[in-house]
């Protein structure tokens, strides 16, 4: 049996043993300070997005230790309090939370947005339940042509021996145009994608036309008239470069250009019938013979669209686009006829993200 002072002793010994031990170990929770630049994640998985990045020298609340990770709340400025997961080694716990610079209801945890000289986070996403930017843009619109598409053209034919010329006056319109693009990000704010634009319409052209005598050389008779239905169809693609606005709010403007492939079916007066009776001498405009020509032809375009979301990845919005291609068609006579494809087309339609 021990005797009275020795036992005291051991005591002691047990009671300065467990102060050493408390003093030297590192507490678990309380006021602490990131010690490296890290990324803050809601949970304790470095695969998924970060909160924020959280800078060296940041005051947070550290709550428990996790494996290799720490808990943590950091006091956002704008935000509010942020809970999520830091990795340990970027963190120093220094003790337990005190009162400094706290806000009411939270003891002991210190607010950094009022802490001076205290560096700020670099925020990844507001919220950790933002959804994902959109990847994939589609746009359905009806346009309109504001320029007319009207020229003039000569050629010439052969008849009764004789050439004979006529200059047609072409009445361009103003006409519809269905317009579908589509649109894939690539990179922040940057998308690449195209858009196809149809048209087709009839007009009538005025004609006039000098057609040779039947019996008599070098006396041509002089005849004008109105040629109608003559077609025109024009398919263009579109392939471009877009910038867009940030995801930020609920309309975006985005500005486009690139090249631009047209195919034009133009349809041409390449001969004049005349209604004649014996002598001759004169006639009067009968009909025109119209040929339809095929021609490709690169060219470019410039653009911007403004939308504006609806609901839930849907929107609408509004289109102004310029395109312009030179086409030369080749007539019967060997001479070329000058054509404009494209021009400014202005119109609007649905929108969709995804």
């Amino acid at each position: 049996m021990l005797e009275v002072p020795r036992l005291r002793v051991w005591l002691v010994v047990v009671c300065l043993l467990g102060v050493a031990t408390g003093a030297g170990a590192q507490p678990v929770s309380g006021n602490a300070v990131v010690v490296n630049p890290t990324p803050m994640f809601l949970t304790p998985d470095s695969s998924r997005t970060p909160l924020a990045t959280l800078p060296a020298g940041t005051r947070v609340r550290a709550l428990a230790p996790d494996g290799e990770w720490y808990r943590i709340i950091y006091r956002d400025r704008y935000l509010g309090d942020r809970t999520g997961y830091v990795k340990a080694i970027d963190l120093r716990v220094e003790g337990p939370p005190t009162t400094e610079g706290t806000r009411p209801g939270m003891p002991g945890l210190v607010n950094p947005a009022t802490a001076p000289g205290t560096p700020q986070p670099i925020i990844v996403q507001s919220t950790p339940m933002k959804a994902a930017s959109p990847r994939t843009y589609v746009s359905l619109n009806g346009s309109y042509q504001q320029k007319s598409t009207a020229f003039t053209a000569a050629t010439t034919f052969t008849q009764n021996v004789e050439q004979g010329t006529a200059t047609t006056a072409y009445r361009g319109v103003h006409f519809p145009i269905a317009d579908a693009g589509a649109g894939f990000r690539v990179a922040p704010g940057v998308l690449v994608g195209g858009a196809v634009t149809w048209l087709s319409h009839s007009s009538d052209a005025d004609v006039s036309a000098s057609i040779p005598h039947p019996f008599t050389f070098n006396t041509p008779r002089s005849v004008s008239g109105v040629a109608s239905g003559i077609g025109r169809q024009e398919l263009a693609l579109h392939v471009s470069i877009a910038y867009i606005t940030p995801e930020a709010g609920r309309t975006h403007v985005m500005i486009f250009g690139g090249p631009s492939f047209f195919r034009v079916k133009q349809g041409l007066v390449t001969n004049v019938n005349a209604n004649e009776v014996y002598p001759y001498d004169t006639a009067t405009f009968k009909n025109a013979v119209i040929t339809d020509a095929s021609k490709s032809r690169a060219g470019g375009h410039v653009g911007a669209d403004v939308s504006f979301d609806v609901w839930n990845g849907v929107g609408v919005g509004a289109i102004a686009r310029f395109s312009r291609a030179n086409i030369d068609f080749a007539s019967a006579d060997g001479t070329s006829v000058a054509v404009k494809a494209g021009g400014l087309q202005v119109g609007g339609g649905l929108r969709f993200k995804f």
